[in-house]
């Protein structure tokens, strides 16, 4: 990475997501040109459901809640993105309405990619265009083993299969994972694993009680791995 990517906040976050790491140096400056950098306060609104030009997203800092509503209003997350992770693909190639609304969880600064910047660049950068299907396909196995979750197995599974793969995720980072720390508040959480906050809780007392784990707010120690 130059002296140039430094000095440009956008250019260095873009070179350095996962996303776009095996991206072409003269294809990160295309993406670059048309990119803004906003910041939102926590509870803002990105975007609505809808919304027929939907933008791609990288989370430079701060949280982002995605979620879908009921017609009743009630509310259900689908994901929790956290700073470089990025959000938007699925709207980028459709011709539908966007169905998901975005939001801020926690105030921070997110870089926005205009859908027909990304879709010129897609269409003259083969190495994008594959990096965008990789990615799409992940987020969409991910799916696949979330509505298994909601499905087929029990509260009990859900909450042990999602602090399973926190640590799963945390091990990428660490040698040896202790302690695991809830990307957002419990009842995200539980809204995630399609459960109540009341349930959620329950569920880690349980484990609690059963010796698996400990809590303190969202501090989560896993004392027994091969338990869980």
């Amino acid at each position: 990475m130059d002296a140039v990517t430094h000095n440009n906040p956008i250019t260095a976050a873009l070179a350095t997501c996962h996303l776009f790491k095996t991206v072409e140096w003269h294809t990160i400056q295309l993406l670059t040109k048309e990119a803004n950098l906003v910041f939102y306060e926590r509870g803002q609104t990105i975007f609505q459901s809808g919304a027929s030009d939907v933008s791609l997203f990288l989370v430079k800092s701060g949280q982002v809640k995605l979620s879908i509503l009921s017609s009743n209003g009630s509310e259900r997350v689908i994901d929790v993105v956290s700073a470089g992770g990025t959000f938007g693909e699925s709207a980028l190639f459709s011709s539908q309405l966007n169905k998901l609304s975005g939001s801020m969880l926690k105030k921070g600064e997110l870089i926005e990619i205009p859908k027909n910047t990304v879709n010129s660049a897609v269409k003259s950068c083969p190495m994008l265009a594959m990096a965008m299907l990789n990615y799409m396909g992940g987020k969409i196995d991910r799916l696949v083993s979330e509505l298994e979750n909601c499905c087929l197995r029990s509260a009990r599974q859900r909450v042990v299969d999602y602090l399973l793969m926190q640590v799963k995720e945390q091990q990428e980072q660490e040698d040896q994972i202790q302690e695991i720390l809830l990307t957002a508040s419990k009842g995200i959480t539980a809204s995630l694993l399609d459960i109540t906050p009341e349930t959620f809780s329950r569920e880690l007392h349980h484990l609690m009680n059963l010796g698996l784990i400990e809590v303190a707010r969202k501090s989560i120690k896993i004392l027994d791995l091969a338990g869980m």
